[in-house]
């Protein structure tokens, strides 16, 4: 099941996602400054976020995905799924989702960062359609991007209820 993200009942669970599947894949996030509650809290209160749970625990976030629409571009900000969970479409069907947000709110572009190394990642959007446009040496990381077909009122059509 997904759904709009609730942060009084999701935080915890999207937190842990966040330090337990991206925190160690990051080359800029170190020790020293990994991110506290109240700026992650601050981070996913900007744009979109949803979350899938399984059917047997709605009330616990298997995975996640952090959306911001700026101007005509959708940037997707993050995706996990928590180790138990991968392997069955999640992150797929987290950014079916996502993009047909997206297309809601007129953008016509998608663009996402994968940190250099992260090969499962940059394979996961190559199938999607994502092609990798630079690569950022100061971030370590690879900037993805997407077309997006213009179809805003099918894409609201398959967006979750808040």
């Amino acid at each position: 099941m997904i759904r709009a993200y609730q942060p009084g009942k999701d935080f915890t669970a999207v937190a842990r996602l966040i330090r337990n599947e991206l925190i160690p894949l990051s080359h800029t996030v170190q020790k020293k400054n990994i991110p506290t509650d109240a700026e992650l809290a601050a981070r996913l209160s900007e744009g979109k976020c949803y979350v899938s749970c399984s059917k047997g625990r709605p009330e616990m976030p298997d995975a996640f995905i952090h959306i911001v629409a700026v101007n005509d571009t959708l940037h997707v900000d993050m995706l996990a799924v928590s180790a138990a969970s991968q392997g069955r479409q999640i992150g797929r069907k987290l950014m079916v989702i996502g993009e047909a947000y997206g297309i809601a709110e007129g953008c016509r572009t998608a663009r996402l960062l994968v940190d250099f190394g992260n090969e499962r990642a940059h394979r996961f959007y190559d199938k999607l359609g994502y092609q990798t446009i630079r690569y950022h040496p100061q971030l370590a990381c690879f900037e993805l991007a997407k077309t997006l077909p213009a179809l805003a009122e099918l894409a609201a059509s398959l967006l979750p209820a808040n």
